[in-house]
């Protein structure tokens, strides 16, 4: 829950009215009174990269980031209503589902962390040995491992992202039965 004075960005203002209807400064107001009594769902990463938090209440969910003047809602999306009699169990379910891809993010954020740790380990020692060849042969190699090297950071970074908007996807759908 948040508690406190919570600042509104115009952009979910606009997503707020045209989503429930009525005026922009209707909509701050109401979003102020909602947010307060959301439920926190999960920690996501949007697909810019920054994170917030997912609130949900009242068939809408909100993105709250944290700055240094305190709660800013950012974005409000609606979501589909379901059955109250079906919603408990799904409800558990995907929240069972949630912390798995919770479980494996930070999983696999360790393990990246560790590989791409060892990489940059083995980048180093292949730049000292560049540095210590005379050899061109030498030098042309160790470059072209130095690249390849590069290319496993990114593809790891890329795997992160993959499980970070699964998670995300997730977490968008444990929303809609709150």
């Amino acid at each position: 829950m948040i508690d406190g004075r919570v600042r509104v960005s115009q952009h979910a203002a606009e997503e707020y009215v045209k989503d429930f209807g009525g005026t922009v400064e209707q909509a701050r107001s109401r979003i102020g009174v909602n947010v307060r009594r959301a439920t926190h769902i999960a920690e996501v990463t949007g697909a810019d990269g920054k994170s917030g938090v997912l609130y949900a209440y009242g068939g809408a969910c909100y993105i709250v980031r944290h700055d240094e003047r305190g709660p800013v809602v950012v974005t409000v999306f609606k979501t589909e209503p379901v059955v109250a009699a079906i919603r408990d169990k799904v409800r558990e379910m995907v929240a069972k589902e949630l912390r798995n891809a919770e479980r494996k993010e930070r999983e696999t954020a360790r393990r990246i962390a560790v590989e791409k740790a060892e990489i940059v380990v083995e980048i180093a020692q292949i730049n000292l040995r560049m540095v210590k060849s005379r050899s061109e042969a030498v030098r042309i190699a160790c470059q072209a491992r130095i690249n390849a090297l590069h290319t496993a950071i990114a593809e790891l970074d890329e795997e992160l992202r993959r499980v970070i908007g699964n998670k995300r996807a997730i977490a968008k759908t444990v929303a809609a039965y709150y």
